[in-house]
């Protein structure tokens, strides 16, 4: 299936889908979260009473500082308290969320990019898995984990190609391209 979403930067709970141009065709309610979000559980139920599902934009970084987080530091488990937490009460929300961590993560300009990381792929793959994995672990199986790449790379480098940084199977269960 195809489901269709809208997208807000920062989710209003008293937005209306049905003002927006998808109107209620659109399944999915999505919007950001940086590392300094608690889950958001009341915005999860407000997009369910709009017969929709939830879409978090989990993304590795702090508001107003581009350098803090990179992939090494979720891989050396220094955000495993936070990513417990967060997973820990994704869990007891018990409905489906779809999340994409790191969304776009091969456009340049993301704090979270693959630019900013090195340009290594391998560890955008590692820390997809090893959150994916952590998530599993706290017993939150109603996350829908989605890739989420940009459909073009920027800039366009072999290093940058988003097939090579695709976590695997096992751990994705949507794709998703804007």
């Amino acid at each position: 299936p195809i489901y269709f979403g809208v997208y807000q930067q920062e989710y209003d709970t008293d937005f209306d889908k049905a003002s927006s141009i998808l109107s209620k065709n659109s399944q999915l309610i999505s919007w950001d979260l940086d590392f300094s979000k608690d889950f958001p559980k009341d915005k999860c139920l407000a997009v369910l009473e709009q017969e929709s599902i939830p879409f978090l934009q989990l993304q590795p970084w702090l508001w107003g500082d581009d350098e803090a987080i990179q992939y090494t530091n979720i891989l050396d488990g220094e955000w495993d308290e936070y990513l417990t937490q967060f997973a820990r009460d994704a869990e007891v929300f018990e409905y489906p969320i779809f999340i994409s961590f790191a969304p776009n993560y091969n456009l340049e300009d993301k704090p979270w990019s693959l630019m900013k990381n090195n340009k290594d792929a391998a560890s955008f793959q590692r820390a997809f898995r090893y959150i994916v994995t952590l998530f599993r672990q706290e017993g939150a199986q109603n996350i829908i984990w989605v890739w989420q790449p940009h459909v073009l790379n920027y800039p366009d480098h072999e290093w940058n190609d988003m097939w090579k940084s695709y976590p695997g199977d096992d751990v994705v269960d949507w794709v998703g391209m804007t």
